[in-house]
């Protein structure tokens, strides 16, 4: 009687973490898919002489982009960018006990600014 139902419970669980591989498989096929339709769709736009969408390339919002980096007046200025860059990125240096996640956060927040401000996107 056990051994029916030790067995009963392998087949029901081989069952169900099958059926989970197949739908992650699935849904795995289908984003790289749509990843490798956007990056195409994206190379077109870029070949055309605009930056495409700064946004998709490097992640992170104008706004996200301002929070990371504490700037609040409008308009921004490349100084006022660029001096917040430093400071915090020395400040969050991982040889001080920083970290180089957010060392990285604040490198594409300068880089986000940096590519509005060229753009004439920030006022």
């Amino acid at each position: 009687m056990a051994h029916n139902l030790i067995a009963q419970i392998i087949i029901v669980g081989t069952q169900i973490l099958g059926r989970a591989f197949v739908q992650a498989y699935k849904q795995a096929a289908l984003n790289a898919a749509l990843r490798h339709e956007k990056n195409n769709s994206s190379m077109s736009s870029e070949g055309s002489g605009s930056m495409g969408n700064l946004s998709d390339k490097m992640g992170i919002t104008t706004n996200e982009a301002c929070q990371i980096l504490n700037i609040k007046k409008m308009p921004i200025e490349l100084s006022d960018v660029i001096k917040r860059y430093e400071y915090l990125y020395k400040t969050n240096d991982p040889k001080n006990g920083g970290s180089l996640y957010l060392q990285s956060k604040i490198f594409w927040a300068k880089e986000r600014l940096k590519g509005d401000i060229s753009e004439g996107k920030v006022h």
